[in-house]
């Protein structure tokens, strides 16, 4: 009875503890997932006559709808292009309706999602908000447990 009860003892602390591991990294892949879209968002050629000044990213639920974890990456872009320009230039790189978004950028947070105050501190000071626009893609680790990150809901 005893070897049963120590046998039962070690399989419950060895479950909890791989719980444990899988919720505090998640966050970590999560984060480093969000980050590597922002990277490749800058590393993609821009459209000519066009400036990268920035690049954010967010893990958890920017847009607060949904189940399960959204990563996002944006880049902001200063250009003398007028608004269909960027948008045809990123068409061809989408791939998905979620990937190479692009719309104008007017204000300093980012105005694609409505959590997460992320916001472009190259904006901070500049008035007004002309010539500027963001471009963005929303993806997902492929991580299997990349929604355990549980304070993210």
């Amino acid at each position: 009875m005893r070897k049963a009860g120590a046998a039962l003892l070690a399989v419950l602390v060895t479950v909890s503890g791989s719980a444990l591991v899988l919720i505090a990294t998640a966050p970590l892949v999560n984060n480093y997932t969000a980050k590597t879209i922002a990277g490749r968002l800058s590393e993609t050629p821009l459209p000519p006559g066009t400036e990268l000044c920035g690049a954010l990213s967010a893990a958890g639920k920017p847009t607060g709808i949904g189940n399960g974890m959204q990563l996002f990456g944006v880049v902001l872009i200063r250009s003398g292009l007028i608004e269909e320009q960027p948008e045809n230039h990123y068409v061809p790189m989408r791939g998905d309706e979620w990937r190479y978004r692009t719309e104008p950028q007017a204000v300093p947070a980012v105005s694609a999602i409505e959590h997460g105050g992320l916001r472009f501190s190259a904006l901070e000071e500049t008035r007004p908000f002309r010539g500027y626009f963001i471009a963005y893609s929303w993806e997902t680790s492929g991580c299997p447990f990349q929604n355990f990150e549980l304070w993210a809901y």
